[in-house]
C-alpha cells in the first residue's frame, strides 16, 4: 500500500510542476506582450492589469513549484501548501478571466477545476504515506 501512496503522490507532484509550467509561460508572453496576446477574445483589461495577472501567474507557478518540491522531500507542511495552491489555481484563473476579459472562460474554468480536482485527490490518497515520513516538527 506504501508504494500505491508514494506513486500518487509523484503523480500530484509531476501535476503540479505541468501546471507551473503552463502558468509561468503564460504569465511571461503576458508581461511581453500585453494587449498583442493573440486569444479568441479581446483583452479588455488596462496594461496594469495584465502585468498584475501575469506576476499573479508566475507567484502561481512558483507555490506550484515549491509545494511539489517539498512534497517529493516528503514534507506535510508542503502537502498542505498543495492543497491551498490547487484551490488558489482555480480562484487566479476566474479573477484572471475577469480582469482580463470581463468574465471567466467557461473552458478554461472547467479544466482549472479538474486539475486541481486531480492534484487535490492524488494528495489526499497520498496522504497517509507523506505524514508518516515526515520529519518531527514539519
Amino acid at each position: 500500500m506504501k508504494k500505491k501512496r508514494n506513486t500518487w503522490l509523484f503523480t500530484a507532484a509531476v501535476l503540479m510542476m505541468f501546471m507551473a509550467a503552463v502558468r509561468a509561460v503564460g504569465g511571461v508572453i503576458l508581461l511581453l506582450k500585453g494587449k498583442n496576446v493573440q486569444v479568441d477574445r479581446a483583452i479588455i483589461a488596462s496594461q496594469s492589469e495584465i502585468v498584475f495577472v501575469g506576476i499573479g501567474l508566475i507567484l502561481i507557478s512558483a507555490l506550484f513549484v515549491i509545494s511539489a518540491v517539498g512534497i517529493l522531500g516528503r514534507r506535510s507542511l508542503f502537502w498542505k501548501l498543495g492543497i491551498l495552491v490547487a484551490a488558489l489555481f482555480v480562484l487566479d484563473g476566474a479573477a484572471n478571466g475577469f480582469l482580463l476579459f470581463g468574465q471567466p472562460l467557461e473552458a478554461g474554468t472547467v479544466m482549472n477545476t479538474v486539475a486541481a480536482g486531480l492534484i487535490i485527490g492524488f494528495l489526499l490518497l497520498g496522504k497517509g504515506d507523506i505524514l508518516a515520513e515526515s520529519p518531527p516538527g514539519v
